[in-house]
């Protein structure tokens, strides 16, 4: 009783008779709001107020736009069965995997279920559909604000280029950006194929020589490591106790991922009894340091902290391609403003952040920032439905790139341009030269570097 007379005070942040459930429940959504790389979108600004921040006078061209996914379900069956092997039968009474044997086949409720599962794993939910739609229609509000004060005639959107990746969420992302992007008939009229550009957008997976550093150099980096002694290894001995088995580090993961995904991605209609057991398995401040831990790793793997491991230099060949799509095809009929689209992963986006300089931390990241209130975070730097957008605009000097981060103009901050709003278009393009971003140069494995 004890126990939930405190997390009633301290957790819930008031004092009334409510059900042990409720309590954990409000615990777990309080600290969920604090976690990063599954966090939903949240725009903090109105975007067609971005017209504020652009110069008068200048005409828009162009828009290059790169976007993460937005929220999803887990990708496939593989927590929710590593889960199940963990928990005993007792703990998962009336719950199992999709591909559970144990399972009931007879029953037309857990078939009814299980049939939807399979459908939803490596979709985005329905939240996800709004972002997707939301940021789309924002980013038409923008443009028709951008054309109404330039006094210009009226400029449809001409999609030019529709890139996603083979992932059925990046496709998804895609066609319900579309819809509150383009006007309804447009849209219906609109011969919507993707194209599967996955060395372009996931060269994370397809670079021999970073995935090879990473395994050899970048897992075993001391940060990384201390992390794991300091943070996770005591909570795995805590749960190993706890659920009368040995609980590895993985594990712990394991455990903190499928209570991420329930609570802070599905929609709260899917949530079940045994994400409120999962979720219960932590603490508020366990929730937070392995979410730190997770910040952490990502900061080595594609961060700021990826230099060494070749994870930063090879986002310049998609950078140097998105710039040229504005050189090149930047100009549009009339009566046209060219649009080039582009739906990624984080994996895609923050390096290419970290490259642009918009993805840094006054110091390298350390276990010591555990603790700190401001810290690197994919909370901060990449939600889902992260995104930036390029914006062409013809000045007196020539064209010149506009940069808008999660909605938000954002001054440049590489060293030609830093601290301005306009950066000219040449100049970007001799900063991040074709030449520089070779493939073959960035990816082929070599003794020296392993």
């Amino acid at each position: 009783m004890q126990k939930s007379v405190l997390c009633i005070i301290f957790a819930c942040g008031f004092l009334m008779a409510i059900s042990a459930d409720e309590c954990v429940e409000n615990v777990v959504a309080e600290a969920l709001t604090d976690l990063s790389s599954k966090s939903p979108y949240s725009p903090t600004i109105s975007l067609a107020s971005a017209a504020e921040k652009l110069p008068k006078g200048v005409k828009t061209r162009a828009m290059a736009f790169l976007g993460r996914h937005a929220s999803r379900y887990a990708t496939d069956n593989e927590t929710c069965v590593a889960t199940e092997k963990l928990v005993n039968d007792t703990f998962l009474k009336h719950w199992k995997c999709k591909s559970s044997e144990t399972a009931d086949r007879s029953d037309a409720e857990t078939l009814r279920a299980i049939r939807q599962e399979l459908e939803n794993y490596g979709s985005i939910t329905i939240q996800g559909q709004e972002e997707a739609f939301g940021l789309g229609k924002r980013v038409a509000d923008l443009l028709s604000v951008l054309v109404e004060r330039e006094g210009a005639e009226t400029r449809k959107i001409a999609i030019k280029r529709i890139l996603t990746t083979a992932k059925k969420r990046t496709q998804q992302t895609a066609r319900h950006f579309l819809k509150g992007l383009l006007s309804q008939d447009t849209y219906h009229k609109l011969d919507f194929v993707p194209l599967d550009d996955d060395q372009e957008l996931r060269f994370f997976d397809v670079c021999d020589r970073y995935n090879a550093l990473w395994k050899s150099v970048g897992k075993n980096n001391p940060e990384i490591k201390k992390a794991e002694k300091m943070l996770l290894e005591p909570l795995a001995q805590k749960l190993s106790a706890q659920m009368g088995k040995e609980i590895s580090l993985k594990d712990v993961e394991t455990l903190y991922k499928e209570c991420v995904f329930k609570w802070h991605v599905e929609e709260p209609k899917n949530r079940r009894e045994v994400d409120k057991q999962l979720c219960d398995l932590f603490t508020r401040e366990e929730l937070n340091a392995v979410s730190f831990y997770k910040d952490l790793k990502e900061y080595y793997k594609k961060g700021p902290g990826a230099h060494s491991v070749g994870g930063i230099a090879i986002a310049c060949g998609l950078l140097h391609t998105m710039l040229e799509d504005l050189s090149v095809g930047g100009i549009g009929a009339a009566g046209e403003f060219p649009a080039y689209l582009r739906f990624a992963h984080a994996e895609t986006l923050v390096p290419l952040m970290t490259l642009l300089n918009l993805a840094t931390h006054h110091a390298p990241l350390t276990v010591e920032h555990s603790r700190a209130e401001a810290r690197w975070s994919l909370r901060d730097v990449c939600p889902m439905a992260c995104n930036l957008m390029f914006l062409t605009v013809d000045t007196p000097d020539g064209d010149a790139v506009v940069q808008i981060i999660n909605e938000v103009v954002t001054p440049w901050k590489i060293k030609p341009c830093e601290g301005h709003v306009l950066c000219d278009l040449d100049l970007l393009l001799d900063f991040f030269p074709r030449e520089s971003c070779r493939w073959s140069d960035m990816c082929s494995e070599t003794a020296d570097d392993l």
